[in-house]
C-alpha cells in the first residue's frame, strides 16, 4: 500500500524557524547537512512569510487595488530570493567553482529572506532589514559550511553590487 506525502508545515514549524533565526542562525545554518530544515521546508518557510508580509503590508497602506497589490507583494518577495539566490550561484561558480548546491543556497538565502520578511513590511524599515537579510545571508554562507569568512564576504559584496546594478540599469532602461 502505498501513502501520499503531504508537505505538512504548522504554524509551529515557522515560529520555530523564526526564532532560532532571531536567537542563533548560525546554529542553525551550521545544521544545514544534518538536522536542519530540508528544501521543502525552506520553499514553505518562504512561501509562508512572504503570504505574512503581502497581508500585512495590505493591511499598512490599505491600497485600492489590493489583490493586485497583494500579488505584486508576494511576487516580489519570492522572487527577490530567487534571483538574490542565483546571483550568489553565479558569484559562486565564476569566482570559486561549484562549492556547494544551488538547494543548499536556496535554503540558506530563503531562511534570511524569509526571516527578515517578517519586518520589512513596516515604513521605513527596508535599510535595516535588507542589512539584516544580508548579514544572515553571510551567516549562512560562513556558518552552512560553504565557504570562508574572506569568501562569504566577497560573495555577499559581489551579489549586491550586482542586483544594484542591475535595477539601476533597468531603472534606466525604462525611464
Amino acid at each position: 500500500m502505498m501513502t501520499a506525502t503531504r508537505i505538512h508545515f504548522p504554524l509551529a514549524v515557522y515560529v520555530r524557524i523564526v526564532t532560532r533565526m532571531f536567537t542563533g542562525p548560525g546554529a542553525l545554518y551550521g545544521e544545514l547537512e544534518t538536522t536542519g530544515p530540508e528544501i521543502r521546508e525552506a520553499f514553505t518557510f518562504l512561501i509562508f512569510a512572504s503570504l505574512i508580509s503581502a497581508g500585512a503590508g495590505i493591511l499598512v497602506h490599505r491600497p485600492p487595488e489590493f489583490m493586485a497589490v497583494f500579488g505584486i507583494l508576494f511576487a516580489n518577495a519570492v522572487g527577490m530570493c530567487f534571483f538574490a539566490v542565483m546571483v550568489g550561484y553565479i558569484i559562486m561558480i565564476m569566482g570559486f567553482g561549484r562549492k556547494s548546491s544551488f538547494l543548499k543556497l536556496f535554503r540558506i538565502y530563503a531562511l534570511a529572506s524569509g526571516t527578515t520578511l517578517l519586518l520589512s513590511w513596516i515604513p521605513f524599515s527596508l535599510m535595516f532589514t535588507e542589512l539584516w537579510k544580508w548579514w544572515l545571508i553571510f551567516v549562512g554562507l560562513t556558518r552552512g559550511g560553504v565557504f570562508n569568512k574572506k569568501e562569504g564576504a566577497l560573495v555577499l559584496i559581489l551579489s549586491i553590487a550586482v542586483i544594484v546594478l542591475f535595477f539601476r540599469s533597468l531603472l534606466a532602461v525604462l525611464a
